[in-house]
């Protein structure tokens, strides 16, 4: 019966210094750094583009600020959606440590430090 490697293993034995996955790592990483930058060129779309045209945004806010919601499905969700985040915005404003819990801590710091 063959006898089991003294350091453990029963393949291959770890290099000295390191393990032989190491290396590899270390060598792939570093031929990954050797790439270079992706040519985009100059002849993209993007670069031909013309830059948007500016527009005032007082014309849009007044609008938005008086017109409404015309679907009442997406109205009524909305309204739900805007209950469900006040809801949570007032459990995140609460305190996580009740007045009790807090009083409770504050004797026993006080019965253990003096």
């Amino acid at each position: 019966m063959p006898k089991a490697p003294p350091h453990g293993y029963l393949g291959r034995t770890p290099a000295r210094g390191g393990s032989h996955d190491t290396h590899h790592t270390a060598c792939c990483l570093a031929l990954g750094a050797c790439t270079g930058y992706p040519d985009l060129g100059r002849g993209t779309a993007t670069a031909r583009a013309d830059y948007p045209q500016l527009v005032p945004l007082t014309a849009l806010l007044a609008s938005a600020q008086t017109e409404q919601l015309t679907d009442p499905t997406l109205s009524r969700d909305l309204a739900a959606r805007a209950q469900r985040l006040r809801t949570r915005a007032a459990a995140m404003r609460r305190s996580a440590v009740s007045d009790a819990d807090i009083a409770r801590m504050r004797a026993a710091i006080a019965r253990n430090s003096g």
